[in-house]
């Protein structure tokens, strides 16, 4: 006798759904006169408190140009924190330079 049909195959599981997307922060800093000291970072914050960073820069030296922008891609509905750092600690401005950031 004929050997029974084989039930038919199961669907493939449906795909996952795409990724939020994404939207660009735009992190802009005029250095001081000692663009050496200035740098930046921008961590994810987890519900739990954790962090991992997502990105960091900070201006060549020496700084031939007087600004500079990066783009970093960030996601709706996660929760970053951003800071920026003067590794001398005299800041940003006034003394040796009207240096200056934007974050948007």
């Amino acid at each position: 006798p004929p050997s029974p049909p084989s039930p038919p195959a199961s669907p493939p599981p449906p795909p996952s759904p795409p990724p939020p997307p994404s939207q660009n922060l735009i992190v802009t800093i005029r250095p001081d006169e000692y663009p050496e000291d200035t740098s930046w970072a921008l961590e994810e914050v987890a519900l739990d408190g954790g962090t991992a960073l997502v990105a960091s820069g900070s201006p060549p030296d020496p700084a031939p140009e007087p600004v500079y922008t990066w783009d970093v891609p960030v996601f709706p509905g996660r929760i970053y924190r951003w800071t920026i750092y003067d590794s001398f600690g005299d800041g940003l401005c006034c003394e040796y330079g009207a240096g200056a950031f934007d974050v948007s």
